[in-house]
């Protein structure tokens, strides 16, 4: 389901990492959409005990360019025609409600408990020796099946309440239900929508109105 160009850049990424001493994964929705049998538009590339400058290194080894960075050591890259967001694993940590994270280097672990809703928890392995070995912590193969979307804490609105709109957006957009509990969550949690900035709120709001069934 991934398109086969975007595969080799997968593979070259992987060995790429590799040889740099680290362990590259797919993530989040690329893994979500091809476990579906949905095809999949975009590579969200994890990397994990990256070296120093480890987006101009990969750059390099793969002939490609770094096309921007930010602040939360994430990288666009360009390879073979092919645009990617590479992401160094990474742990965050939320000083208040609607506040940005702050980020840490972490394990691969580190970085799935970070987000979202467990369906976006998953990763794919890119290192040659383990090739497509999916890593499931918590459990979001099982809730694609049972059709449900279920946060991984219970701060987790709280922290960032853009994932209120997201819940509802995934869930329109697969036809699945919240469970009871991040249902309870989310309702308890809606005030936390007044701590997000205006663009933020703005920006994940025009997301949910881009669905097919907004």
């Amino acid at each position: 389901r991934i398109p086969e160009a975007h595969l080799a850049v997968a593979r070259r990424l992987g060995m790429t990492c590799a040889d740099l001493g680290a362990r590259a994964f797919l993530v989040g929705g690329s893994v979500r959409d091809a476990l579906m049998g949905l095809q999949s538009g975009d590579l969200d590339i994890t990397v994990e005990s990256p070296p120093g400058d480890f987006a101009s290194a990969i750059a390099e080894a793969l002939d490609g360019q770094v096309l921007m960075t930010s602040q939360f050591s994430t990288a666009r890259l360009s390879v073979a025609d092919v645009e990617f967001d590479l992401v160094m694993a990474r742990s965050e940590t939320y000083p208040e409600p609607g506040a940005l994270p702050e980020v840490a280097p972490g394990s691969l672990s580190h970085d799935l408990a970070r987000r979202d809703f467990t369906v976006n928890a998953m990763a794919a392995e890119l290192s040659p020796a383990s090739w497509g070995e999916l890593v499931d912590p918590h459990g979001g193969q099982a809730d694609l099946i049972r059709r449900v979307i279920r946060v991984l804490h219970a701060a987790s609105f709280r922290d960032d309440a853009t994932r209120l709109l997201r819940a509802a957006r995934y869930a329109s957009r697969f036809g699945f239900d919240l469970t009871e509990s991040s249902l309870e969550q989310a309702l308890d949690s809606a005030d936390y929508v007044k701590s997000i900035s205006p663009d933020r709120f703005r920006n994940e709001l025009e997301r949910v109105f881009d669905e097919p069934r907004a």
